[in-house]
């Protein structure tokens, strides 16, 4: 039995995915986020999408993904990548580090992030934009 893909699309036309504008990764699972942090990630992103110009973003179009402890050269996607607390081995928080044709940023996990470092992270998605 053809899947819903093959169902839905014949055979001579392509299915696209569209790449999301920026990639989140997180060092423990979504549902382990308290609210507090799922709410700082949503006023991280607006700052983002209000102040940097990259209207496309909201919570419902970037992509989430869990990622412990592993180096950069493991993670292959085109888009911005923004790191919250031991994702990626390597990247010094705060520093903006190259990859490909994008970017990452690394920086404190959700629910460590005080004024402080909410200041030196949105100095360096400024850096990168500007």
């Amino acid at each position: 039995m053809p899947n819903l893909a093959q169902r839905l699309f014949n055979k001579d036309e392509e299915i696209y995915s569209i790449a999301p504008p920026l990639y989140i990764l997180i060092d423990r699972p979504w549902t382990d986020l308290s609210e507090e942090e799922t709410a700082q990630l949503k006023k991280i992103l607006d700052y983002i999408k209000n102040n940097l110009g990259l209207r496309s973003i909201s919570i419902n179009s970037v992509q989430i993904m869990q990622v412990s402890d592993q180096p950069l050269s493991t993670i292959k996607v085109e888009a911005p990548i923004l790191a919250f607390g031991n994702c990626l081995r390597e990247i010094e928080t705060y520093t903006p580090v190259e990859n490909g044709q994008s970017f990452v940023i690394q920086s404190e996990s959700l629910h460590k992030l005080t004024n402080e470092t909410k200041n030196k992270l949105a100095a360096a998605l400024k850096s990168i934009i500007s």
